[in-house]
């Protein structure tokens, strides 16, 4: 049986648990995981007016983004 101690609270961004809005930042600065996999974690987040990922993300994102455009 999962339990939200054992199962959630130590990796947030791989549970199967539905993701806490507090762990959110967390998840998307986790760079253990691929960035489409943190942004698929937080997708009900992402059309909420008031939620601003951190800049470390954005960053990232930017930068990813940049290099494949400049390998096209």
């Amino acid at each position: 049986m999962l339990t939200y101690e054992a199962d959630y609270l130590p990796h947030p961004g791989r549970s199967l648990f539905a993701l806490e809005r507090r762990h959110a930042e967390g998840v998307l600065c986790d760079r253990s995981l691929p960035l489409l996999a943190r942004v698929e974690r937080t997708r009900e987040l992402w059309l909420d007016p008031n939620f601003e990922p951190p800049q470390s993300f954005v960053a990232e994102a930017r930068a990813l983004t940049a290099m494949s455009i400049s390998v096209n």
